[in-house]
């Protein structure tokens, strides 16, 4: 486990090197810092933002690790950055003992971290220092998934408590983490056939699904209860959707276009390799693909690239267990050149999106135009500037003259809804990155 932990810490290192001391950007400004402890009460029984001006949501934990993290680290963005590398590490380390439980080899494993270190939106959760709220989710839903799987192997009812305790913690951090509630029972119920299912080991399981939906249901009325009445999220486009679920099989993005067929290619060749694997292998490559596609479910409501965290898990699991299967001579495809391909989509499924990674990366560089929204709004004195701490107020400002805008220049460059027009003109200090923040 450690050469583990210390493989997925060196490429998450490698890949966000050179963004560790990229400023505050965006939400970092207001939602990672120190609150009042009137404000980490009212999250309990209200919106998670104390601010107002995120979506609104049941998530009091979101705002607890954010108010943890900024105690202990401060202003010092690569310290914030590392705990996420460390986080991440810790994340991947505990996805590999939950594999080993259904056959994926450590070798596999590996493969499977680095491609999900490497994978184009992963960065956000690596280098956006608010979303790396991700994180503390993932860690939480893996403990919760490895514990009931220690309770299949154990019957201890100390296993059973605490998974479902650390699924709970994990919701409190983003209700989105009910969409891997059907993966945490799906894994129970296949390794405990596995492990060959007790009358007793029966209705725990069915008492843990019912206590899970009972988890879900009151996650969505606390949800519910904390949302204005307007702020319902409307249904995502069919074909958003579909962009959506795309995006987990393309792990390099979608610029330039080449890259979609070519990770489609890349998939139907694991999908034919999959297809004729012996059955347990099969078995296992549909229950990863599976598990990406269930875990896409918030895309019904919102399909940002950056929530495509534990769909890129699974399919990386997916991608990896069967590469490495393939290369083993579990599954013949075009006979002696099996091995080198296996070994070429690897190298492709890494360096290419880890490439990727690092253009959209440039996004959130110091000077970058993506930059100046909440700068601007804090310049003009938005709401931003009202919830943002006053040395990064400063710093905003700052960074604006530094690029030649002044409060009234800003005016020009934005629309009525403060956001940056499509055909804004930006003076020559402001560096246009060659990838849009979250575009895909």
């Amino acid at each position: 486990m450690a050469f583990q932990f210390l493989i997925f810490a060196a490429a998450g290192l490698l890949v966000t090197w050179p963004s560790l001391n990229y400023p505050w950007f965006g939400d970092d400004l207001h939602l990672v810092r120190v609150f009042s402890a009137a404000e980490l009460r009212s999250v309990w029984t209200a919106t998670w933002d104390v601010d107002g001006i995120e979506t609104a949501g049941y998530r009091p934990l979101t705002t607890a690790f954010n108010h943890a993290r900024a105690s202990v680290l401060g202003e010092q963005v690569a310290a914030q950055r590392l705990l996420m590398i460390v986080l991440c590490a810790i994340y991947l380390v505990l996805i590999g003992l939950i594999g080993r439980r259904f056959r994926v080899t450590p070798r596999a494993m590996l493969l499977a971290g680095v491609m999900m270190v490497c994978a184009k939106y992963s960065w956000y959760h690596l280098v956006w220092i608010a979303d790396g709220v991700h994180l503390a989710q993932g860690v939480l839903f893996a403990l919760a998934a490895l514990a009931i799987l220690r309770w299949n192997e154990s019957e201890s009812a100390g296993w059973w408590c605490a998974s479902l305790l650390c699924f709970v913690l994990s919701v409190l951090v983003r209700e989105d983490s009910l969409a891997v509630a059907p993966v945490l029972v799906g894994m129970a119920v296949l390794h405990s056939s596995n492990q060959g299912t007790s009358t007793a080991q029966r209705k725990g399981l069915i008492a843990f699904s019912v206590v899970i939906v009972v988890v879900a249901v009151a996650a969505l009325l606390a949800r519910s209860a904390v949302l204005p009445a307007a702020s319902d999220s409307p249904w995502t486009a069919p074909l958003d959707l579909l962009a959506h679920a795309l995006s987990v099989v393309t792990l390099a993005g979608w610029e330039p276009w080449i890259l979609v067929p070519l990770f489609v290619l890349i998939f139907a060749l694991l999908a034919a390799a999959a297809f004729r694997l012996e059955p347990g292998g099969a078995r296992m490559a549909c229950l990863w693909l599976c598990c990406a596609g269930v875990s896409t479910a918030p895309a019904i409501f919102t399909s940002r690239v950056n929530l495509l965290f534990f769909p890129v898990t699974f399919y990386c699991l997916f991608a990896a267990d069967t590469l490495s299967r393939y290369a083993g001579g579990e599954a013949r495809l075009f006979g002696r050149w099996d091995r080198p391909l296996a070994v070429i989509v690897a190298i492709c499924c890494i360096a290419v999106p880890a490439y990727e990674s690092r253009r959209q990366q440039l996004s959130m560089a110091d000077g970058a135009s993506g930059r100046l929204e909440a700068s601007c709004d804090i310049a003009r004195g938005g709401p931003w500037a009202a919830a943002t701490p006053r040395n990064r107020r400063d710093a905003a400002v700052a960074e604006l003259r530094r690029v030649g805008l002044s409060a009234s220049a800003c005016e020009e460059l934005v629309d009525a809804f403060g956001a940056i027009r499509s055909d804004a003109r930006f003076p020559e200090g402001v560096f246009v990155p060659p990838q849009a923040f979250l575009s895909r």
